[in-house]
């Protein structure tokens, strides 16, 4: 049913997403984290652009974007496409890619407590339970309990992942929309600016090799 079909969709995301974790973290020192942050979301708007255009050979009774959703989808690219990637980029340079990777699992709290506190969605006992024990693993990592981890480090992650779980709320209600348009749309506006800025105020740029590995993270992870 569609609900499963929402299940494993949603699972296959997070799995391609976490793969792309630690494969950044090896290339944290390659560039400046905005080059490298545009980088991804340019992999990403190039994989969604192929997308859109094999895709345009079926019917897409999918809703375009309207007028009135250009203030959530600013939100969404400034939030989740500029500011989270550049804290995630940041933080990878400073902790392990283990310790990061589950840091990374407070997305999902952020994300659950969003929606309950603005959505006014429900909550049962096995999900506040399971938002337990990723805070507590949080603060233990965030503590230093694992080797190669600092508390600014941590707090990147943390930051990241909060700048998710509102893109994650906010992708909800849009999700009405034509989905690849919209991330289509949120790569871009992402990425452009970005890589403008690092090339404007000279920050480093990974080499070419470097850079295509990070567009195929992008393109697959984002």
């Amino acid at each position: 049913d569609s609900q499963r079909q929402g299940l494993l969709k949603g699972l296959l995301a997070a799995l391609s997403f976490g793969l792309s974790a630690p494969l950044i973290s090896t290339l944290t020192k390659a560039g400046s984290p905005l080059a490298l942050a545009g980088l991804l979301y340019g992999g990403s708007a190039l994989a969604l652009l192929a997308a859109k255009t094999v895709l345009r050979q079926t019917a897409n009774q999918e809703s375009s974007v309207k007028r009135q959703d250009l203030g959530m989808l600013f939100l969404l690219t400034l939030i989740g496409g500029i500011a989270a990637p550049i804290c995630l980029v940041s933080g990878l340079a400073l902790l392990s890619a283990g310790s990061a990777s589950l840091l990374l699992n407070l997305e999902t709290v952020f994300t659950m407590g969003i929606a309950l506190l603005v959505g006014e969605e429900h909550l049962g006992r096995k999900g506040l339970a399971a938002a337990a024990l990723i805070l507590a693993a949080a603060v233990i990592i965030a503590a230093g309990g694992t080797s190669g981890t600092t508390l600014q480090g941590a707090l990147l992650i943390a930051l990241a992942c909060l700048g998710w779980g509102i893109d994650n709320n906010i992708s909800q209600r849009l999700s009405i929309r034509d989905p690849i348009q919209i991330a289509l749309l949120k790569s871009i506006g992402a990425s452009v600016p970005m890589l403008l800025v690092a090339k404007c105020t000279g920050a480093p740029f990974p080499t070419p090799g470097e850079a295509g590995v990070i567009l195929v993270i992008g393109a697959f992870g984002y």
